[in-house]
């Protein structure tokens, strides 16, 4: 979990970082990593962690692309 943590904090989709506590993505995190273990592709993975993330706050507050999302989705299936 701490490695899929640090990813995502680092990447900090919503741009909440800078005034949050570390564990701001905990729930979209877990979600992320329940879902890795059925996961075979980063493409896949991908549209995971779009769709998590839209899911979490809207897509006019997400709004990465597939593409964005497929370099976090590559890091995290290193």
């Amino acid at each position: 979990m701490i490695k899929v943590q640090k990813i995502i904090n680092d990447w900090d989709p919503i741009g909440l970082m800078k005034h949050a506590p570390d564990d701001e993505y905990e729930s979209e995190i877990i979600q992320i990593i329940h879902k890795l273990l059925d996961t075979d592709t980063v493409e896949e993975l991908a549209k995971i962690i779009r769709d998590i993330f839209v899911q979490a706050f809207g897509e006019d507050m997400f709004c990465k692309t597939i593409e964005e999302c497929m370099v976090v989705a590559r890091n995290i299936m290193k």
